[in-house]
């Protein structure tokens, strides 16, 4: 009896809440909006902080959570730009591997490594791009650059064996 008494209770506080608009799908509604005001509050002034907490307070409302995501990439790949450094867009593909900006985070820490590699103007500074980065779009051309610095060597050595040093070494060159 005290079962069926409390269940008929409960029974009559829905209905009330129902009749003034409160009831699941406004509740639903209501935390959508609220997560969607948190969020706008941030983007007037963002930071990464801020969206890594918005997405542990707020990670129910999954639409939203995917922008802070984006606009938190964002943030930090802006950061990196400001920053300019192969290792500042190395620590950004360290810390957000899935980001959308992922292929220009690479892009810029490539170039400015192939920069690098190419300002030291070296056999061992192409050989440390290659190593360092041997998926890259740049490959090709730094490894053009080293084999074109060992074929300079080897020239200006000219003898016999430093040719012969230069095609076991770079039997691919062209």
């Amino acid at each position: 009896a005290e079962d069926a008494f409390e269940k008929n209770q409960v029974s009559k506080e829905k209905d009330k809440l129902d009749k003034e608009g409160i009831n699941s799908a406004s509740l639903k509604e209501n935390r959508l909006s609220i997560c969607k005001l948190a969020l706008e509050n941030i983007n007037k002034n963002p930071s990464i902080s801020q969206y890594e907490e918005y997405m542990r307070k707020y990670s129910l409302a999954e639409q939203y959570t995917k922008e802070a995501i984006i606009k938190r990439d964002s943030v930090a790949f802006h950061m990196s730009e400001q920053s300019n450094t192969e290792e500042a867009f190395q620590g950004f593909l360290n810390k957000y591997p899935g980001s959308a900006l992922k292929d220009a985070a690479i892009a810029k820490r490539d170039k400015l490594a192939s920069d690098k590699a190419i300002g030291g103007n070296s056999i061992e500074s192409y050989e440390t791009f290659l190593k360092k980065y041997p998926e890259s779009n740049l490959v090709g051309s730094i490894e053009m650059k080293r084999d074109s610095s060992a074929f300079s060597l080897a020239e200006r050595v000219n003898n016999e064996e430093s040719y012969r040093d230069f095609i076991a070494k770079y039997p691919n060159s062209k």
